[in-house]
């Protein structure tokens, strides 16, 4: 069963533009030949890279065009993998599409990896002096809108995002549940106040692939407000 293909099929049903998200992976912090045998044994003929490269060929040249490719922690990939080798692999099927690395837990005013088609926060809003979208880089200026990333989960037992709002979490827990909307509608707000271009909110449904009604109920909730503002 391809899960990728019926993704992508059912955003397009539904008129949704499918975006990939891509984890790397390859040295000490996070190779996961450490724990999956399959991927062990593969590794002994061929590097990590080659695999990460490989994988990034098949989805942005088997699905048809995609729209976006939100890459995450380019700090764990194979370190002779570089952000350029990633980006061209993924422009070359379609140059339309956008290519993000996460820049991690900060306000937008640092690029770590490049090249990226936008900059980001992870958690974190612009600062109060405001986004500036276009970034001096070697000389050339680049036109880098800003994307606020923003968890949906509060969890007291434990905490993951290093997010402004205590207790944020990236998926869904037993005992987890959305937070006040408000408090969400408060920091979103403020991103496209201080210059945010697009917001990323992880709604994180269980395992079962489906939301809880409170979450459900909530998101619909902070679609109206946001609504109302924009």
């Amino acid at each position: 069963m391809d899960i990728v293909k019926l993704f992508v099929e059912a955003c397009r049903k539904y008129n949704i533009k499918p975006c990939l998200y891509y984890c790397l992976w390859g040295n000490k912090d996070w190779n996961p030949a450490e724990w999956n045998p399959i991927i062990r044994k593969e590794l002994q003929s061929v590097s990590p890279k080659s695999v990460i490269v490989e994988q990034l060929r098949e989805l942005s040249e088997n699905y048809g065009n995609i729209f976006e490719f939100w890459l995450d922690m380019q700090c764990w990939a194979d370190t002779t993998l570089t952000p350029q080798e990633v980006y061209d692999v993924l422009k070359r099927r379609n140059p339309k599409t956008i290519v993000h690395f996460n820049q991690q837990v900060q306000d937008g005013a640092r690029i770590k990896y490049f090249p990226t088609d936008i900059t980001n926060g992870e958690e974190r809003v612009p600062p109060v002096t405001g986004h500036k979208s276009f970034t001096t880089i070697s000389g050339t200026s680049y036109y880098l809108p800003f994307e606020y990333e923003i968890t949906s989960q509060q969890c007291d037992q434990r905490s993951l995002g290093n997010g402004l709002m205590k207790g944020s979490v990236w998926f869904t827990y037993g005992d987890s549940h959305f937070y006040p909307v408000d408090s969400v509608y408060h920091y979103i707000k403020m991103c496209y106040d201080r210059g945010g271009s697009n917001v990323l909110l992880s709604t994180a449904p269980d395992k079962s692939g489906a939301y809880k009604k409170a979450d459900a109920d909530s998101i619909i909730k902070l679609g109206k407000l946001i609504r109302g503002y924009r």
